[in-house]
């Protein structure tokens, strides 16, 4: 239907062509926003509440509409409009009578609006934030409650201006005093994605799933990882301190996506004029209210306990990030006695684990090894602490290896949309092998520097003949080019050995058969490996004097 304007006072009104039929006795009446009255509601234009008025003096109702449907006995919802001047001579006019048509489309008072019906069921159908996954904590449950009620109250994630990938504090709303609440890493943002909104500062981008920024952990598993090292610890009474940590699926316009159309860049799509929602899945972090990282610190403050928790966890998640500033510290309140965080009264909380965990086949093909920050403390060349002890003499790397295979890890039974992929079998070898390692050094009396160092140091083939001996005979080092970590080069023995008994067994095993016996005899041989090389380093140290 085409509205026309009533014309001003005075002048007459252009009527299109044939509405001024000459067959008929009376012109076609011309319908207006006045004698139709209508009313406007819009979210960004007027408040579903707010009342309103035609301009201008009131004019009756068509004839024509007021035959189109019988009168209504109630008022409607939008009749009750308060008097209001017109903006032709100033005085007071009296609300116009509103059509029998509109009166009819009116619904009843106690029903609804259809807006916000539509909210209320959009809003039920598609939430800002979803938990994956079915068992939790009720600390994670807690945060995620606590992350949702923000979101509702408008709170506009922030992207965060450190590390590589996208970052995003959410914090509480500025009434409740904007507190920092959790922090959401997406996975399609992770370092080296295309969706990576500072994608200017990578050297290349690639797909979810390709090769990323460390070896042997693909673009979009970071997230995995996060929830892969509070699954640990937590299984662990949490003695490393990791955050609470869950993956979940939020909704907002506040995250980036190339594709979206607002820009090629997170700065073009910050000024776009219209922001779409996405959709994004990643990793939910609790944020830890801290004093600075501890770069910000001399170590010399770090009580040993402190340092020895972080440096257990990292072995065990062979963690190829671990810097100073993933390392949070907190002044805690001590007592006479002494506090929780040692007499220092300094607790270190560990942070950012998406690059641990890595493809063990990976990590053996190339000569890259991690730099743990606390290999070069004191603390870590101190003995291990009574409770750090206690603690390893209690892991079952075989019940934490099933956790990272079940649905625990990575939420894919959890049916409530895209799922975080699963830990791949590789690194979940990772994981045995460095809990293994640190228990058979924490064994042997061993240091937790002492341990790092055969992760992260180089050596060349002729370094402890006794223990490596006969890698060339295998290869020799990491990617048969030599050297390597002694870690690195066990692993090519112990590998090799591995194949040998699966060759003796022939063909009388099936495919799957052949797989098991040849995992089992790897981590035999691999541990049989770490041990004689620990003894041959101690006894090396007893002959030098150290």
């Amino acid at each position: 239907v085409a509205i026309h304007p009533a014309p001003p006072p005075g002048r007459k009104r252009n009527l299109p062509e044939g509405y001024n039929n000459p067959m008929r006795s009376q012109p076609i009446p011309v319908v207006s926003a006045q004698n139709v009255g209508l009313r406007i509601d819009c979210d960004q234009f007027m408040a579903p509440d707010t009342p309103w008025a035609p301009h201008g003096p009131a004019s009756p109702p068509s004839p024509a509409f007021a035959s189109l449907s019988p009168p209504r006995e109630a008022a409607p919802w939008h009749s009750t409009s308060p008097v209001r001047s017109s903006p032709t001579n100033g005085l007071p006019t009296p609300p116009s009578p509103l059509s029998p048509l509109s009166s009819s489309l009116s619904p009843p008072p106690e029903v609804l609006p259809w807006r916000a019906r539509f909210v209320i069921a959009a809003k039920s159908h598609h939430p800002k934030l979803t938990l994956l996954g079915a068992a939790h904590s009720e600390e994670v449950l807690r945060l995620v409650s606590e992350t949702s009620t923000a979101l509702d109250a408008g709170t506009v994630p922030r992207l965060v201006d450190d590390g590589l990938g996208g970052t995003y504090f959410i914090h509480r709303p500025a009434a409740e005093g904007a507190a920092m609440v959790s922090v959401f890493k997406p996975r399609d943002e992770e370092p080296c994605a295309r969706n990576n909104p500072k994608g200017a500062q990578q050297a290349f981008s690639a797909d979810v799933g390709r090769q990323g920024l460390r070896q042997g952990i693909l673009i979009g598993e970071a997230a995995t990882n996060e929830c892969a090292a509070y699954l640990i610890d937590a299984h662990s009474n949490h003695f490393s301190r990791v955050p609470a940590t869950a993956s979940v699926r939020a909704e907002h316009s506040a995250f980036f996506d190339s594709r979206s159309g607002e820009g090629s860049s997170y700065n073009e799509a910050l000024h776009s004029p219209f922001r779409v929602r996405k959709e994004k899945v990643g990793s939910l972090q609790r944020f830890v209210e801290h004093d600075g990282c501890a770069d910000d610190f001399s170590p010399s403050l770090f009580p040993c306990l402190e340092v020895q928790r972080i440096a257990v966890l990292d072995i065990r998640l062979f963690n190829t990030d671990r810097h100073g500033g993933n390392i949070l510290v907190q002044r805690t309140r001590r007592s006479e006695g002494g506090g929780e965080g040692g007499a220092a009264g300094v607790r270190l909380i560990p942070i950012d684990h998406g690059f641990c965990l890595p493809d063990w086949e990976c990590a053996l093909a190339s000569l890259s090894t991690p730099d743990f920050e606390w290999r070069h403390w004191a603390q870590a060349r101190a003995p291990m602490e009574p409770e750090v002890l206690e603690h390893i003499r209690k892991i079952d790397v075989l019940a934490d290896a099933a956790r990272l295979r079940s649905d625990e890890a990575c939420c894919a039974g959890s049916g409530a949309g895209r799922p975080l992929p699963p830990l791949r079998e590789g690194c979940v070898t990772t994981m045995r092998i460095g809990t293994r390692l640190l228990q058979m050094g924490a064994a042997e009396a061993l240091t937790l520097g002492d341990i790092a160092d055969i992760i992260c140091e180089l050596h060349p083939q002729s370094h402890h003949p006794q223990a490596a001996g006969g890698l060339c005979a295998l290869g020799g080092g990491a990617g048969g080019r030599g050297g390597g970590s002694a870690l690195q080069q066990l692993c090519h023995r112990a590998r090799g050995e591995a194949l040998f008994r699966v060759h003796q067994c022939g063909k009388r095993l099936t495919s799957a058969q052949r797989s098991l016996v040849a995992d089992a005899a790897f981590h035999e041989a691999l541990e049989q490996q770490i041990l004689s090389y620990m003894r041959e380093l101690k006894r090396e140290r007893a002959v030098g004097g150290r």
